[in-house]
């Protein structure tokens, strides 16, 4: 699922032209467009995202390359405000979830490629829910607007991975702490 669907879901948030055509290409960093193919799939006029491509390229935040006569563009992963930008989606995409997990949850952590603003279309949400009522935590872990990897651990047993599994607990704890009660 491209970023850019369903911009409008988030409070409009990503309204204006420049912030659309900069989802679209963050949330498709392996790929390569031209303005008429950006301007076609973030549902903005072609003049509109001509400008905002210009703009994005001046700013360096995604790189323009010229083939014969078309100029193709490319946001990079490299870059960290991309990655920050992918973040920042991700997070307020995950916020509708997130509300029916809290009242059973005792905490809810987004870890991995999705984390760090590094994953592609195709790549999971990984999410962490400690709960004391993990099978109904478990349960009311669907509907989220991307392919969601969720696990769900008693506040007990994850203290036990330390020991168990460092290297993925300490990955999971560098991650962004969403709800905490």
């Amino acid at each position: 699922m491209s970023i850019v669907t369903n911009t409008r879901n988030v409070g409009g948030f990503w309204e204006t032209s420049l912030q659309r055509v900069l989802m679209f290409l963050a949330g498709n960093p392996e790929a390569e467009f031209y303005d008429r193919e950006v301007s076609a799939k973030s549902g903005i006029s072609r003049s509109a995202a001509n400008y905002a491509l210009r703009r994005l390229a001046a700013l360096g935040w995604v790189s323009a390359e010229k083939k014969g006569r078309m100029v193709f563009y490319r946001a990079s992963l490299e870059n960290p405000v991309i990655r920050q930008i992918k973040v920042l989606d991700t997070v307020i995409r995950l916020k509708p979830g997130i509300a029916r997990l809290a009242p059973l949850a005792e905490r809810i952590t987004l870890y991995g490629s999705a984390a760090e603003g590094r994953d592609l279309p195709d790549s999971d949400i990984d999410l962490l829910v400690l709960s004391n009522r993990p099978e109904e935590a478990r349960k009311r872990a669907s509907g989220f607007p991307r392919k969601c990897q969720v696990l769900v651990h008693e506040p007990v047993a994850w203290a036990g991975l330390a020991k168990q599994k460092p290297v993925f607990f300490n990955e999971v704890e560098r991650g962004i702490v969403l709800w905490r009660r």
